[in-house]
C-alpha cells in the first residue's frame, strides 16, 4: 500500500464521522497509473448538502471528477 501511495504521490486522508468530502488537487488514480497526467480537481461536500451539481461542456471532465471522487472514497475504505 505504501509503494502504491508513493506511485500516485498520494497523501494520507483524514477521516471523520461527519460525512464530509474535501478533496484538493485530486487526480484520477487509474489515469495516473497509465502515465496520463490528468488535471487535478478540487471537490468539497458537507453533511448538510449531500448532493452536487457538475455542469460544463462536452469533454469537460465531469465524468472524470465523479469517478475520481468515487475511487478516492473506495481507496480510503480499503486503507
Amino acid at each position: 500500500r505504501e509503494k502504491f501511495a508513493e506511485m500516485l504521490k498520494a497523501v494520507r486522508p483524514e477521516v471523520s464521522g461527519g460525512g464530509e468530502i474535501d478533496l484538493r488537487s485530486a487526480r484520477h488514480p487509474v489515469l495516473v497509473l497509465r502515465g496520463i497526467k490528468p488535471v487535478p480537481n478540487d471537490m468539497s461536500m458537507d453533511g448538510e448538502k449531500p448532493a452536487v451539481v457538475i455542469s460544463g461542456p462536452n469533454a469537460g471532465g465531469k465524468t472524470i471528477v465523479l469517478k475520481t471522487v468515487g475511487l478516492c472514497a473506495l481507496l480510503v475504505q480499503h486503507g
